[in-house]
């Protein structure tokens, strides 16, 4: 059977490439790095990108279907002019604009009983350390701050949002007319030092993880108000989860990094459960017979780096990649900027995170830097 083209776009599309080739697609990609693992799983049919976003007007194929992953929901402008060259298989503006505007997100969650922090222009005087800042075009927790005394940015730029003290989490829905599903919750990290990333970056995440059930009478609510935004497709959420509430902080309306970890651990057909919103591809598949857990770590550089010439295989008989991401021989990484992923698995959550633990310090012991 003849493979089916499809593009796909976005800062790293390497994890959503995998899922697409898994399920028969011939995927193209058009992606910030092309790491050597995404060239290998695509056969080469991967172009770098070296001016973001704007090298997609000239680069987007046309008229074959195309998917988004990160970053590409900031520009809801860019995103229906290119849905114009070729069909989308994602969100298209209004939803995205749904999405960022403080007020709109807040007003829906609201109308649908689901938890989620005060929002501001700016906090009261005297309170900026209880409050975050955050760009209302953000991805991947690039550019949150705690909110600095006196700080005055530009009108609508950014936004203040009251913190809230729990474990920082992520849910995973597939939505599509009249229907949305919950796939899954992964315990995220945040900013961990033991990955050598700073502030609010997302650098990882643990799943799947368990949930009470006030935590799931949330989501449920939640699954609901996504439906209302007029969200198709996979969509992220990201969460903080406390007292046995699920606060919503942000959500991500495309292919969601954290979905890769319930893939792994649960075999789910993401690809599918994604493009049955868009396309006829009958129903998802699931691939294991007994639950585990997985965990996904991006080891970032604690100085400036350069990538190995050589660089171990994965473990014989391994099926599972132990990483992912992987940059090309010689490559410059400046300090601070993510390097690599790490994979790994165990029985529950925390033997996966033992795991994938241990595998960060081989990791950043192969790049000279235990």
């Amino acid at each position: 059977m003849e493979k089916r083209s499809i593009t796909l776009v976005g800062a790293s599309v390497r994890a959503m490439a995998q899922s697409a080739v898994r399920a028969g697609f011939a995927p193209f990609c058009l992606d910030l790095f092309a790491d050597t693992d995404l060239e290998a799983v695509v056969e080469g049919r991967v172009k770098r990108l070296e001016n973001w976003p704007g090298d997609l007007v000239h680069l987007l194929p046309p008229e074959i279907p195309w998917v988004y992953t990160g970053g590409l929901e900031n520009h809801p402008r860019l995103v229906n002019q290119l849905a114009k060259r070729a069909p989308l298989w994602g969100n298209q503006a209004s939803p995205l604009i749904h999405c960022r505007l403080p007020w709109r997100l807040a007003e829906t969650l609201h109308h649908f009983s689901v938890p989620t922090p005060e929002w501001a222009p700016c906090p009261p005087l005297g309170e900026e350390s209880a409050w975050l800042s955050k760009p209302l075009r953000g991805a991947g927790g690039r550019g949150v701050a705690t909110w600095s005394a006196g700080a005055m940015p530009r009108l609508w730029s950014r936004f203040a949002q009251r913190r809230v003290a729990g474990l920082p989490a992520a849910a995973v829905f597939a939505v599509q007319p009249g229907e949305s599903t919950l796939l899954g919750v992964t315990r995220q990290w945040v900013g961990e030092p033991w990955l050598n990333a700073k502030g609010f970056a997302y650098c990882g995440s643990v799943g799947p993880w368990p949930v009470g059930d006030g935590e799931c009478a949330d989501l449920a609510a939640l699954g609901k108000a996504l439906l209302a935004i007029g969200l198709r497709g996979l969509v992220g959420v990201d969460l903080i989860l406390t007292a046995g509430r699920a606060w919503v902080i942000e959500i991500n309306p495309r292919w969601p990094a954290s979905v890769e970890v319930l893939e792994r651990a649960l075999g789910i057909d993401a690809w599918g459960w994604h493009t049955r919103a868009f396309c006829a591809t009958g129903t998802p598949n699931c691939t294991v017979e007994e639950e585990t857990a997985s965990a996904k770590a991006i080891v970032h550089a604690p100085r400036d780096l350069v990538f190995p010439a050589h660089w171990p295989g994965n473990e014989p008989g391994k099926q599972k990649a132990s990483w992912a991401d992987i940059p090309h021989p010689g490559e410059h990484l400046p300090a601070g900027s993510p390097v690599l992923t790490c994979l790994a698995d165990g029985a529950t959550a925390s033997l996966a995170e033992r795991s994938v633990r241990s595998l960060v310090i081989r990791t950043l012991a192969l790049l000279g830097c235990d």
